[in-house]
């Protein structure tokens, strides 16, 4: 075991900046794989170096379809730790549309549950 004086803090520094860069890799994985299922929740496919938010989702319209897939896609955010806030200014719309979101489970009410 090293005393204090024997520790350099070079090597202190060095161990936090590897323990942050791995924590940013996992960070990266975990939200490539969150595009992916939004993705697919979507039903479009991405390509692995594209991986940012899809417009069209968010102005596909008012079909009980599209709205299905908004929710699918607000649902995942918000199990992956997402607050209903931020879901609403992501996608700016009202706090309290992403929360009758979620008291529908994440479904339309005009899709056959």
């Amino acid at each position: 075991m090293n005393t204090l004086s024997q520790i350099d803090p070079v090597h202190i520094l060095t161990a936090r900046v590897n323990s942050l860069e791995k924590a940013m890799r996992e960070m990266e994985k975990a939200k490539k794989e969150l595009h992916m299922m939004m993705a697919e929740v979507m039903q479009v496919k991405l390509s692995e170096d594209k991986l940012a938010t899809i417009k069209s989702v968010m102005v596909e319209g008012s079909t009980a379809e599209a709205v299905d897939k908004r929710y699918k896609v607000w649902g995942m955010l918000y199990d992956n730790g997402y607050s209903v806030s931020a879901i609403s200014r992501a996608w700016n719309v009202d706090r309290k549309l992403v929360q009758y979101a979620q008291n529908n489970g994440w479904r339309s009410k005009h899709i056959v549950k």
